[in-house]
């Protein structure tokens, strides 16, 4: 299920065609041609059994965009917030759980602005 979600979200975006590249990783450097990108980090997991014996399960993932201009980072999270709320419910619930944004210097200026995200769904299969 785990793979399933991390490709549902990682389709979604790419379909988007705003970002040079969405990726599952996070590289050391980018060029700053190669910006904006869009990187989904898979953080943590945590696993409930309710009474049904089915696991519950929470994902913590951050969907973090890297771009050049600090104007651009509205328009890049307005998309990518849009685009989680059409996602389609069925096995997978969403909640955005906070958006944070901040600045780096490397040999280029950069921003990074990252969403955090909760996933819940059921796996009868126990695991992940």
């Amino acid at each position: 299920m785990k793979k399933e979600l991390l490709k549902t979200i990682q389709n979604a975006i790419e379909g988007l065609k705003i970002f040079h590249h969405t990726d599952l990783f996070e590289k050391i450097t980018y060029d700053p041609n190669e910006l904006p990108v869009c990187i989904i980090k898979d953080l943590s997991d945590s696993i409930s059994i309710p009474a049904s014996g089915n696991w519950k399960i929470q994902s913590n993932l951050e969907i973090l965009i890297i771009h050049t201009d600090a104007l651009e980072s509205i328009d890049l999270s307005n998309a990518v917030l849009k685009l989680i709320g059409t996602l389609p419910q069925e096995c997978f619930i969403y909640a955005v759980e906070e958006i944070n944004k901040e600045s780096q210097y490397l040999d280029f200026s950069f921003f990074k602005t990252s969403i955090n995200l909760q996933v819940s769904y059921f796996n009868l299969s126990w695991e992940l």
